[in-house]
């Protein structure tokens, strides 16, 4: 949830802060990593990374990348300063994502399913 800052907390006139949208961006990146990072912990079972097999492995790998591609997006946003940077730079690693996803059609499964976790993650967020 949003709140409005204390008026002792709130910047001195003239000074910019995010706007509105860009808290409510903030916020919904947030919600979509926390729901990512839940997914992957239920696919894990609790389990270490490193012991799953079969088709818990790409699910987590799945899971994994998504992970990293929000964090990467997250810290973008955190540095950038307009909407539109952000969404530049969303859709330029969008085609990152794709591209090392279509360089690696031919390996195993799990860097598949890592890089197509990233790309989709990516292509979900607004």
């Amino acid at each position: 949830m949003i709140t409005a800052p204390a008026e002792d907390q709130k910047p001195p006139r003239g000074a910019t802060s995010p706007s509105s949208t860009d808290q409510a961006t903030a916020v919904d990146l947030d919600l979509m990593l926390d729901q990512v990072l839940a997914s992957l912990e239920h696919v894990a079972a609790e389990d270490s990374l490193c012991t799953l097999t079969g088709e818990r492995v790409q699910a987590a790998k799945y899971f994994e990348g998504q992970v990293v591609a929000l964090k990467e997006l997250r810290r973008i946003r955190r540095t950038s300063l307009s909407p539109e940077a952000d969404n530049q730079a969303r859709l330029a690693l969008i085609e990152q994502w794709s591209k090392r996803l279509r360089s690696h059609e031919r390996s195993d499964l799990k860097w598949q399913s890592y890089l197509s976790g990233g790309r989709d993650a990516l292509t979900a967020v607004s």
